[in-house]
């Protein structure tokens, strides 16, 4: 397992209060084929500040079925992903119509980064967003 990168812990601390105990994709379960899942609204995000992003998708099962979906969000300063600056497990819950939301800090003010989130072998269109810029800080 990889170590995780200074912005993924400080996403997943921020995160911890709302996820469920239980592991993404279900305990050991062989992953579903490709097209099991659809991303209806494609990906948004928002540049806050100091280096921080909010990253949005909704996730939903193309089969209909009710239940939550365990999905990983992927950050990476190339748009191939070849090297990720974060890699984080969250969880779209029914209750919140599917949709997640992802605050990300820790990255360098007024960066490009690309981001997707992915489910098996299904994958959300490619982000490509700005992170926020340095906030002036007073003495």
């Amino acid at each position: 397992m990889p170590a995780m990168s200074r912005p993924a812990l400080a996403l997943l601390l921020s995160l911890l209060p709302t996820l469920p105990l239980s592991g993404c994709g279900g305990g050991g379960q062989a992953p579903e084929p490709p097209g099991g899942y659809a991303f209806p609204q494609g990906v948004a995000s928002d540049g806050v500040h100091d280096g921080e992003l909010v990253l949005t998708t909704r996730c939903q099962r193309r089969d209909g079925r009710e239940a939550d979906v365990g999905l990983t969000l992927q950050v990476s300063h190339r748009n191939d992903f070849h090297e990720l600056l974060a890699e984080v497990p969250l969880v779209a819950l029914k209750r919140d119509d599917y949709r997640v939301r992802a605050r990300l800090g820790g990255l360098p003010p007024g960066i490009t980064v690309y981001y997707r989130f992915v489910v098996d072998h299904d994958v959300s269109p490619v982000g490509r967003a700005l992170t926020g810029p340095a906030t002036a800080r007073r003495s």
